[in-house]
Order: structure tokens, then sequence, then C-alpha cells
């Protein structure tokens, strides 16, 4: 168990290490924000990143996913139902992203050892 443990926290490290580089190379690198600074790939290439409002990612929704258009996502959720023992394996990630308030930043999404909750 202790081993077991030790592999536990290193991994969470690295994950929580590579998600923030991640992150912080979508701003300071690929410019993926409102405003890309002149020097990442977006400001080079004069990109415009386009913010969509919160009527158009529910249309996108609407239109895409498993919430309110079920039939294309019926044997993935099947698969994963018998993977997971026959849980709803979608319906557990849908409710635990909403856990999270709409507008927090990346950054400020507190890192959970799922693990010990288990």
């Amino acid at each position: 168990s202790n081993l077991q443990d030790v592999v536990m926290e290193t991994s969470f490290a690295a994950q929580q290490y590579t998600q923030r580089e991640q992150e912080k190379a979508l701003i300071d690198v690929v410019g993926a924000v409102p405003n890309p600074g002149p020097d990442t790939v977006f400001g080079k290439n004069k990109v415009r990143v386009a913010t969509l409002s919160d009527a158009e990612i529910l249309k996108a929704e609407k239109m895409c996913s498993p919430e309110y258009n079920p039939k294309p996502w019926e044997e993935w959720r099947e698969r994963l139902s018998k993977m997971s023992g026959g849980q709803d394996v979608y319906k557990e990630i849908f409710d635990i992203a909403r856990e999270i308030p709409k507008n927090t930043a990346v950054a400020d999404v507190k890192a959970r050892r799922w693990w010990q909750n288990a």
C-alpha cells in the first residue's frame, strides 16, 4: 500500500505540473486569449480569438451533447457503462464537471486526490 501511495502521489504531482504548463502555454505560446500577445502564435499570424456567448454554447450543446442528442452516443455510453460495472460514466463526469462554477479560471480549480475519496 505504501508503494501504491507513492505512485499515486507522484502521478498526481506530474498531472498537476503537466496541466499547469499546458494551460500556461495556451496563453503564453499559442495566445488563446481575447487579445493574444504579439509574440504568440496567434499574435504573429493575426488570429482573432472568437469567444462564444452562453446562447451559442447552449446551441452547440443541443446539437452535440448526449444530454440533448443521446442517440449518436448510446453505443459509447453502453460500452463505458459495461466497463465501469454498470455506472453511467458520462452522467458521473457531467455532474462532476458542473460542480465547478462556469466562470472559474482553470488556475483556480482546486486539484483533488480522487483516489482518497473512492
